[in-house]
C-alpha cells in the first residue's frame, strides 16, 4: 500500500499534526507563515496540490472548488467549524469526502461572550464597587454611577438586600 501524501496549508500543530504524520507524508506550508498572508484560489490550490502529488488536503482559508475536484484526492479536511471555503456539493459530486471540525472554536467563542457580557453589563466596575463597599450608592445599582440598571428607590437599610430592578 502506498503511503498517502497530505498538503497542509492550515496552521496545524500538536497531536493533530502528529497523528496525520503517522499515516501520511506531510507537506506543511500554512498560509499564516507567509508575508503577505497567502490564501490560495481554487486554481492556485489545484496547481499546488498537483505539484505536491497530494492525496489529502488540509485547509483553513483556501478556496476549494472547481479544478481542485479534478485531482485524484482521497479527502479534503477543513479546519473550520463550517467548511464555507469548500464547495461541498462539488466535492460530493466528485466523490471526495469533506471533513470539518464543528465546535472547533466553541471554547474561544464562549470566553469572548463572557468578556463581552462582563464589559457591557459593567460587571468589572460593579465588582469593584461591591468590594469597596460602594454598592447601591446614590440609589443606583453597582454600575459605577452610569444610571444603567437604576433601582426603584433606595435599598432597604435593615435587610441589606436590594429591591427588584425597575423593568
Amino acid at each position: 500500500m502506498t503511503r498517502l501524501r497530505a498538503l497542509v496549508t492550515a496552521p496545524l500543530r500538536g497531536d493533530g499534526l502528529d497523528k496525520l504524520r503517522e499515516f501520511a507524508d506531510v507537506v506543511y506550508d500554512p498560509w499564516i507563515d507567509h508575508t503577505p498572508l497567502r490564501i490560495y484560489s481554487a486554481e492556485q490550490l489545484a496547481e499546488r496540490a498537483s505539484s505536491e502529488s497530494a492525496d489529502v488536503l488540509v485547509v483553513e482559508s483556501d478556496s476549494v472548488s472547481g479544478p481542485v475536484f479534478d485531482l485524484p484526492l482521497r479527502a479534503i479536511a477543513s479546519t473550520r467549524g463550517d467548511p464555507n471555503n469548500v464547495d461541498v456539493p462539488g466535492a460530493t459530486k466528485a466523490v471526495i469526502p469533506v471533513l470539518y471540525t464543528p465546535g472547533r472554536n466553541a471554547d474561544a467563542v464562549a470566553e469572548m461572550a463572557i468578556v463581552l457580557f462582563a464589559a457591557t453589563r459593567h460587571l468589572i466596575t460593579a465588582d469593584a464597587d461591591v468590594r469597596a463597599g460602594q454598592a447601591f450608592r446614590d440609589a443606583r445599582s453597582p454600575t459605577n454611577g452610569s444610571g444603567r440598571g437604576r433601582w426603584q428607590g433606595n435599598p432597604p437599610a435593615s435587610s441589606g438586600s436590594a429591591p427588584s430592578p425597575k423593568p
